[in-house]
């Protein structure tokens, strides 16, 4: 849609820039749509898009004909607000000489047009410290400044057609209908150096204008769009977390974008310190972002800073990104954003960078303000064309035209048919998390790692399995878990009911006492939205003992066991991963209660790397002392009670097979023959 737009757009500035005037024709009464149609001057309406020199056009007529497309002519009419853009899907020139000189003369002028296009913006709603403009060049970039007649600076957010948002940096007062200037040249940039490392700083800390040394080392682009395919390397290096289940079954690479989801916020907050811990001794550069909606303030996230700045001595001591008190959706998207674009002017330089977003409900809230404000508008100018086009019906006629963004109305997304609602919300979520990437720069290729912490429960999760049995879940009931699907129709909502409360009066007396979940958890599909586009997810639970825990059935890494280190490749830990979810469907499903050796050998095993996956997160444990535990478990056989003693004997007398792994991130013959004296001798 967008696409189809843009060049709509361009049609007609072509058709302008040629002296012409186009109009919006009745369409037949079968089928209400809007036509384009192009005057000239000095000729009849026509069904074809005419345009090329005014000279020619006003003179001798020779013009450059674009045909429209004849299958997407008739359209369904769109607001008034889109103009010209409401009928036609592209334009395509004729073969003709004169044609391809007309095109050529045009498209030359076209940062021209769009400079001119863009003084007639003007303020259609203003709320949330979020202002919406309309007839903004659908080609200018995001994060370019714009300037409001009244005095205050906004920053360009999202564009959802036919409109575009901006946040409005100053606390002047923005009334709608205000004119708007844009400047292509000025885009909101970030000063980062020497001492934004180790440092606490706002999201509007340090923006200053990047329009005449785009490419200066210091300024970073404040919003910047992902990079393409060409641009990206396969990942295939480790970025360790210190969280065993994680770097063992679950890993990430440098350059992945991983979701981290819990309803609980000591277990997924505890995660995202650790990763960032994890990184002392390593050349990763790290941001940690406070996107959370009480900023600092709550008992988790203040914890969490004491952590952060308890190592901010060290030679890559993290930046800190946080919003005050209460911020807005706008304040917490904008540092979500400035977290992103310092890591990426580590990427960009060949280095490697780790940002942990603290909460991305920020990204979710974002959405919501900009999506009420757009359907207030669009269905305004809905009402609006219904009362005009009531004049224009026949006796008996209905019109037949949904609501803009209603449930309705379906689109092709990735190959599938969704609501526009959910096309545009995941085109958000996803330009946004795509910034996540590993860099095609041959020897310097650099990486941006996003751990994005997600409070909710996955629609997967709520089967145990896999380390989940003395797991406890926040309760949630069957009529409020229906209620967050709010693209479904009535028909599907009841048959979904149904099966929750029969699974609910099934469960009933069975399930562990629950723990105290968060209230502000996202709902399902917002999360299910999240893991859907990232490359990968892990769900933690809270144990009975207050432990966090793994669940490996509903915890993927997509980019799977290149992402892992090279330790754990010679383990085979995803094999394992395998083996201990067979062994938990073979106790669940098994019809007999006899069992044969191999099956009691493979739970025995599991039960023992379940115990390991359960972890109070205390500290970030090193790859040398997990490549030492998942030894023992997996190739020597030891029970889980005996690998403590044995990483005890290996801290205090063999410091130097810890410091081996930790150097070469890999075990080797050499190392296995020192472990198994070691465990022989215990």
């Amino acid at each position: 849609s967008s696409l189809r737009l843009q060049n709509i757009n361009m049609a007609a500035q072509m058709a302008t820039s040629a002296g012409l005037t186009c109009t919006a024709a009745k369409a037949p009464s079968s089928n209400r749509a809007t036509r384009l149609t192009a005057r000239s001057a000095y000729g009849p309406r026509s069904s074809k898009l005419v345009c090329g020199k005014t000279s020619a056009c006003t003179t001798s007529k020779e013009v450059c004909v674009c045909h429209l497309n004849k299958s997407s002519v008739w359209m369904r009419r769109t607001p008034r607000s889109l103009g010209i853009a409401s009928g036609i899907d592209a334009a395509r020139t004729t073969r003709s000489a004169t044609a391809r000189a007309g095109v050529a003369e045009v498209e030359g002028k076209e940062e021209e047009i769009k400079d001119e296009m863009n003084k007639n913006v003007t303020v259609a709603e203003v709320a949330d410290q979020v202002a919406m403009l309309t007839e903004l060049h659908p080609d200018t970039k995001l994060g370019t400044y714009v300037h409001f007649s009244g005095g205050a600076r906004g920053i360009l957010l999202w564009r959802r057609e036919p409109l575009t948002f901006c946040v409005i940096l100053e606390e002047a007062k923005v009334e709608k209908g205000e004119k708007v200037t844009c400047d292509l040249n000025e885009r909101a940039g970030l000063l980062v150096n020497e001492t934004s490392w180790g440092s606490v700083v706002g999201p509007f800390v340090g923006l200053s204008v990047c329009d005449k040394k785009p490419d200066a080392k210091e300024v970073v682009h404040l919003i910047n769009d992902p990079p393409d395919v060409p641009s990206r390397f396969p990942i295939d290096s480790n970025m360790h977390t210190g969280f065993t289940a994680a770097d063992a079954f679950t890993p990430v690479g440098r350059g992945q974008s991983m979701m981290i989801e819990s309803e609980f916020a000591e277990a997924r907050t505890k995660l995202g310190i650790n990763a960032v811990l994890a990184q002392k001794d390593t050349d990763v550069r790290c941001v940690y972002a406070f996107t959370g909606r009480d900023g600092t303030q709550s008992s988790t996230s203040s914890q969490a800073l004491l952590r952060l700045r308890a190592d901010q001595n060290v030679a890559n001591a993290p930046c800190i990104v946080a919003t005050k008190e209460k911020a807005s959706a706008v304040e917490r998207y904008l540092a979500a954003c400035a977290a992103c674009s310092i890591a990426e002017g580590v990427r960009d330089t060949g280095g490697s960078s780790l940002v942990v977003l603290d909460d991305l409900s920020c990204l979710a809230d974002m959405w919501e303000v900009m999506s009420s404000m757009w359907h207030g508008f669009m269905d305004n100018e809905w009402k609006q064309q219904s009362i005009e086009m009531a004049a224009e019906l026949e006796e008996g006629e209905e019109e037949q035209r949904p609501m803009p963004g209603s449930a309705e109305e379906m689109v092709d997304f990735g190959g599938t048919l969704v609501p526009v609602e959910v096309a545009e919300r995941r085109s958000f979520f996803s330009a946004f998390l795509q910034r996540a990437a590993r860099m095609n720069g041959g020897c310097d290729n650099g990486s941006l790692t996003i751990l994005g912490i997600v409070g909710g429960r996955p629609a997967d999760s709520m089967h145990g399995g896999s380390g989940a049995e003395s797991v406890s879940y926040g309760k949630s009931s069957p009529e409020a878990i229906v209620a967050q699907y709010t693209t479904l129709s009535e028909e599907q909502k009841e048959k979904m009911l149904a099966a929750l409360r029969a699974k609910a009066a099934a469960a009933e007396g069975e399930a562990a006492p629950a723990r105290a979940a968060d209230v502000a958890a996202l709902p399902t599909p917002i999360v299910e939205e999240f893991n859907s586009i990232s490359d990968g997810h892990i769900n933690l639970q809270m144990s009975s003992e207050g432990k966090v825990v793994m669940n490996l059935r509903s915890s993927v890494s997509r980019v799977g066991n290149p992402a892992a280190a090279a330790a754990m490749r010679r383990l085979r830990t995803a094999e394992v991963r395998l083996q201990v979810m067979q062994a938990d469907d073979e106790t669940e499903y098994s019809a007999s209660a006899e069992t044969s050796d191999l099956t009691r050998k493979l739970a025995d095993q599991a039960k023992s790397v379940k115990a390991l996956l359960e972890t109070d997160c205390a500290a970030p444990v090193l790859l040398g002392e997990q490549a030492v535990a998942l030894y023992a478990l997996l190739k020597a056989k030891c029970a889980f009670e005996q690998v403590e003693p044995l990483l005890a004997e290996v801290r205090a007398k063999h410091p130097t097979i810890l410091e081996e792994v930790e150097t070469s991130g890999n075990l080797n013959y050499e190392l296995e023959a020192q472990l198994d004296e070691i465990i022989k001798a215990l």
